[in-house]
């Protein structure tokens, strides 16, 4: 009998999928996260796909939806954003993730910051990590590109397509090696370069890797 009960268990998991399914529609999925300091906490900036406006989604039509929050911590930080939105944000698909020129500057916040990334299950190690060295993130991943990807996008395009660009790129996994290892700690720089503030559009432009 109890063979039975646990096959039938099986059998209904198996064939109305897992209880805790998401609905792709229901899903944010950031491409961009960018870090920056706030007194003695974070604030974070994420970019994600726009969709289109509906009863069931109040986030109005746009190429891209970029929202900010801040929090005592990054985890902090991202939960303000999940009750923020209407759907369940996701970083399995985040390409790049850009530290603010006060992140930089704060060795403390540094290493917190790449650990709570490294701590995070859906944060992938090769995701690229960038730095605002004149600016903070939040403006880089605001900036409307023109036309052009979002952060996340432009950043894997740049680097996968071009071995040579490539060499400069710094991965996550690139940063904890730094963080246990010891040694200088290189991360590659972009600045962004605003071609009309009125509409808040302009161009990313990439760096080489520096020495912080």
């Amino acid at each position: 009998m109890r063979r039975a009960v646990v096959a039938a268990m099986s059998l209904f998991i198996f064939t109305t999928g897992c209880w805790d399914k998401v609905e792709i529609e229901d899903r944010g999925m950031i491409t961009s996260l960018g870090i920056d300091k706030s007194g003695a906490g974070y604030s974070i900036t994420i970019s994600m796909p726009g969709i289109m406006k509906t009863d069931v989604n109040p986030l109005d039509d746009a190429a891209k939806i970029v929202i900010t929050a801040e929090g005592d911590s990054l985890d902090d930080a991202l939960k303000v954003l999940n009750e923020e939105t209407n759907r369940k944000l996701y970083l399995g698909q985040t390409k790049a993730v850009a530290l603010g020129k006060d992140v930089l500057t704060d060795l403390g916040m540094l290493k917190d910051t790449i650990k709570s990334l490294e701590n995070n299950r859906d944060v992938s190690r090769q995701i690229f990590v960038l730095a605002c060295k004149t600016s903070e993130a939040k403006e880089v991943l605001s900036l409307d590109l023109d036309g052009m990807p979002a952060l996340g996008i432009l950043s894997e395009s740049y680097y996968t397509n071009n071995p040579e660009r490539a060499k400069g790129a710094r991965t996550l996994e690139d940063m904890i090696a730094c963080l246990y290892k010891g040694g200088e700690i290189k991360i590659a720089t972009i600045q962004s370069r605003v071609k009309d503030k009125e509409k808040s559009t302009g161009e990313i432009i990439f760096g080489e890797a520096e020495e912080l």
